[in-house]
């Protein structure tokens, strides 16, 4: 299977055409035919070449640090990797944004401390099991017009230095040949869909239509690949509580085991770090009623909270790290009958169903 795997990579990149084809002279060094033995060395130089073919596709060169010497499979990895990220052709599941990192059982992400007993604040769990990846956007590729990120990752922790006393600090990371630079600011980054972006020292401006972040420096804001990870709270010389922002920029709770009360608001933590443009409240029949069954799953907009004397769905908010949801009256929650006909009113056992909160970033 390796030996035709090689094989057929190797044809891949000598009639690829265009700029891949012209990476690459000749031919695999080593030619092995069926039941042969094949030396390591031989099949390593199999595996060096085809890493060579890339590494000189110009734009598309394998730096130094990608380059695991007497390692040929990761340093084709890092080069195949390389390729594809840097000629403008993404993977990433979702743009300007942390996608993977350690993480608690609830799928939250766990990669910073609490506190921290000085102005500055190491992460924690980060390895090569549980690296912390992310995806800055750079708009599109100009010649191909494939979305452009710059894909980073660190398997070892991050320390971000210096933090202000007496304020939030907003954590981010830059990116640049696939390595994280830690930095930070006091002020919160801004989102917006698009506009004139703040030339103020040290503020981040994020446009979202054109998928491009930007940097202040007290007169300009040049573009930059940076993605905001996190935010730590401190004191006078301490840091006193961090939040390490949602991956992919989701958030799903776990079930709650039976409905609020009525006039009893109900929240979430989601720390996407922007307010959420989808959010949700679902419930889940656990006893079957009225013709609903066990698993069935009803989402806020089918809800009304007290209809006898406020007809409508609960009330649901948000901000950049929270949710609630609220509903009133003496009997909050009712829904129609899931057969019967249209306008029947069924008022919902609250222990009969279980609920949960859902958001996304959405963009």
């Amino acid at each position: 299977m390796l030996l035709r795997f090689l094989c057929t990579l190797s044809g891949v990149l000598l009639t690829a055409g265009g700029a891949l084809a012209q990476g690459c002279t000749g031919g695999l060094p080593w030619t092995f035919s069926s039941g042969s033995v094949a030396d390591a060395s031989q099949v390593n130089a199999n595996f060096n070449y085809i890493v060579t073919c890339f590494a000189t596709l110009g734009a598309n060169t394998l730096t130094a640090a990608q380059t695991l010497p007497g390692n040929p499979t990761s340093s084709l990895q890092a080069a195949t990797k390389q390729y594809v990220d840097s000629s403008g052709g993404s993977s990433v599941p979702r743009r300007q944004t942390a996608t993977a990192g350690p993480m608690t059982t609830p799928g939250a992400a766990n990669f910073l401390p609490a506190t921290s007993t000085s102005l500055s604040i190491t992460s924690v769990n980060i390895s090569s099991m549980t690296p912390l990846a992310v995806a800055a956007a750079n708009n599109v590729s100009s010649t191909s017009g494939a979305q452009v990120d710059v894909v980073g990752v660190s398997t070892s922790n991050l320390t971000w230095s210096g933090l202000t006393a007496s304020t939030t600090n907003f954590l981010y990371v830059t990116v640049a040949s696939s390595a994280l630079t830690t930095a930070s600011t006091t002020l919160a980054p801004i989102y917006q869909w698009a506009g004139a972006v703040s030339t103020t020292a040290g503020q981040f401006t994020f446009n979202i239509a054109e998928m491009r972040g930007y940097l202040g420096n007290g007169s300009t804001a040049p573009q930059i690949s940076a993605v905001f990870v996190g935010e730590a709270a401190t004191g006078a010389s301490t840091v006193t509580s961090t939040i390490g922002y949602a991956y992919n920029g989701l958030y799903e709770s776990a079930f709650t085991g039976t409905l609020p009360a009525a006039n009893t608001a109900v929240n979430a933590i989601h720390n996407i770090g922007v307010p959420p443009r989808f959010l949700d409240w679902i419930i889940e029949n656990t006893t079957a009623e009225f013709n609903y069954v066990i698993g069935d799953q009803l989402h806020a907009q089918a809800l009304e909270s007290n209809p006898s004397s406020l007809l409508g769905a609960p009330a649901l908010s948000a901000n950049r790290l929270t949710m609630s949801m609220i509903g009133t009256g003496a009997a909050p929650w009712s829904t129609l009958n899931k057969t019967a006909p249209a306008g029947s009113q069924s008022p919902l056992t609250a222990a009969s169903w279980r609920y949960k909160f859902v958001a996304q970033r959405g963009w």
